[in-house]
């Protein structure tokens, strides 16, 4: 049985002919590869939910106070221009049953703060169509999981941002691992 993410792609392409520099998927942790399959653990039934922190960065995961925003890079790829911008999309996740299994499935979204909406007392969720790609990866899946203590640690999800303008927006990041434990979080931004 598969869990399943379902999210947009982004294609990867190599350097950037005009300026030499590494495309987003050359810089990307996971060469830009879209996983939408999480692998079901038989008998796996664990309570709780997975906890999630959002931060940013291209070799380790760096929290972000706030209401930062997070820093850009540049790299071509895709159709983007050679010198668009992107981020590395960072999380470190809590509650992670690592005895039982080696991979998580990631979904980071950007979203204009209008479509996120409460669900409850600490509970929002964003819907609709993402600002910019959605990101799907199996977090452990080619690189094994960046384990640091007894949390997990990934980074170097790329991200274009080119087309953010002045305004709030929110990054959504959906976690979800083989045992159907799920955690979601929230970082706001302004521009």
């Amino acid at each position: 049985m598969l869990i399943g993410l379902t999210l947009a792609g982004c294609s990867p392409f190599g350097t950037s002919p005009s300026r030499g520099e590494p495309s987003r998927c050359e810089q990307d942790r996971y060469d830009c590869q879209e996983r939408t399959d999480v692998p079901a653990v038989a008998g796996c039934e664990l309570e709780g939910e997975l906890t999630i922190e959002i931060g940013f960065g291209m070799s380790a995961f760096a929290p972000l106070a706030d209401g930062e925003p997070p820093a850009t890079y540049s790299g071509g790829g895709g159709f983007q221009a050679a010198s668009a911008s992107h981020v590395g999309a960072a999380l470190r996740i809590g509650g992670a049953a690592l005895d039982r299994y080696d991979v998580l499935g990631a979904q980071v979204s950007v979203y204009e703060a209008g479509v996120c909406v409460t669900m409850g007392e600490d509970s929002r969720m964003c819907d609709g169509v993402p600002w910019t790609a959605d990101r799907s990866v199996l977090l452990g899946d080619g690189p094994e999981l960046n384990v640091v203590g007894s949390v997990v640690e990934e980074y170097g999800i790329t991200m274009p941002i080119e087309s953010l303008g002045p305004g709030a927006y929110v990054v959504q990041a959906l976690v979800l691992d083989p045992c159907g434990q799920m955690g979601v979080a929230h970082h706001d931004f302004t521009l």
